[in-house]
């Protein structure tokens, strides 16, 4: 799977089985609304949303430190991705989440995940549709 995916390939593959898409943005403490809040607002169809808070070491004083595998394998799980899925990230805002949660799935030996290119500024300009319906993962084994 190549690093970086275009708005055409994802809208083509959108439904498929093994695709699994993820809105991975972050803003700074204190920017409204939240990341999760515009993810709730607007998302890719089908989205889910990786919280890098939730998603990280809760243990450390410091914020955003790297989850031990257990605690990445858990939570990315929760949120439906397998270890056989096929991973796009995205974010709304070009702040680098879509890079951190990319790296984030290298780390932890998942090769197969790649980035929206030009994240949602780019599938919005591309005239492609956007959802606000909560999405309900089904759990699988990461």
């Amino acid at each position: 799977m190549d690093t970086l995916v275009t708005t055409q390939w994802l809208a083509a593959n959108l439904g498929a089985t093994e695709l699994r898409v993820m809105d991975a943005s972050f803003k700074m403490p204190g920017i409204t609304p939240t990341a999760a809040e515009s993810y709730c607002g607007r998302h890719i169809p089908g989205a889910v949303f990786f919280d890098i808070d939730r998603i990280a070491d809760r243990d450390s004083h410091l914020p955003h430190m790297l989850p031990t595998a257990e605690t990445f394998a858990r939570e990315v799980g929760a949120l439906g991705i397998g270890s056989n899925h096929r991973v796009v990230l995205y974010d709304q805002s070009g702040l680098a989440g879509a890079a951190r949660a990319w790296w984030m799935f290298r780390v932890f030996g998942h090769e197969r995940v790649a980035i929206l290119d030009g994240g949602l500024r780019a599938w919005l300009a591309a005239g492609l549709p956007v959802d606000s319906t909560r999405v309900t993962p089904v759990p699988a084994r990461f």
